[in-house]
């Protein structure tokens, strides 16, 4: 079934996110909802954000949160395009375990 609406959140939006979804459902708007709220990978996402913004420690210290969170596919972070610009920060480097 296609979607007008997808939507996928950090758990911190759940309360606010579930009442928009049923304010959208309500209006007859077909709307998918990621009911688990993947924080591991939306703050994988905002890590290569903020690298592609020039934020380079705001995005080493994501990287961190993101692996706290549950992120754990270190291979693709060590071959990942958009996180050349953190390689050589230490926090970065001191998460990938040194290498």
């Amino acid at each position: 079934m296609p979607y007008d609406v997808c939507i996928s959140y950090s758990s911190l939006d759940r309360d606010r996110i579930l009442a928009l979804t049923e304010q959208l459902r309500g209006e007859g708007v077909s709307v998918w909802i990621d009911q688990g709220g993947n924080d591991a990978v939306m703050l994988y996402n905002l890590c290569c954000v903020l690298c592609f913004l020039g934020e380079r420690d705001k995005a080493a210290e994501t990287f961190g949160r993101a692996l706290a969170a549950g992120y754990g596919n270190l291979q693709w972070a060590g071959r990942d395009p958009d996180l050349e610009p953190i390689r050589d920060n230490p926090t970065y480097i001191a998460l990938m375990g040194g290498s």
